[in-house]
């Protein structure tokens, strides 16, 4: 489910509730857990915890609204996902100490 990216960076891939312990470049001991009842639910909750701050980043599904997707940190304002064009990860800084993730994924009706 979650691959690492380069020396300090971490990427959850393949969607869907699962958990990783491990330690990035600087003894960076990071943890991370996404509840989410993805590809049956659009909503993906992540409870991070990391020694000192980090890259995260995640795979937005093609078939995703942009405009009414969203990432909200810590409660705070939401903002759109802006993935880039060539991975498709929207990527985001984790600082150190417990972060709260909020990812949303707007879709069409089928």
């Amino acid at each position: 489910m979650f691959v690492q990216q380069g020396e300090d960076g971490i990427v959850h891939a393949l969607l869907g509730p699962a958990e990783i312990k491990t330690t990035l470049r600087k003894r960076n001991a990071v943890e991370i857990r996404c509840a989410t009842n993805y590809p049956f639910g659009n909503l993906l909750e992540y409870d991070i915890k990391a020694r000192h701050g980090f890259r995260f980043s995640i795979r937005v599904p093609t078939w995703a609204l942009y405009d009414s997707s969203g990432i909200e940190i810590n409660g705070g304002k939401a903002h759109h996902l802006k993935p880039d064009n060539a991975t498709g990860l929207h990527e985001v800084i984790v600082p150190a100490g417990k972060t709260k993730i909020e990812i949303w994924f707007g879709a069409n009706v089928r």
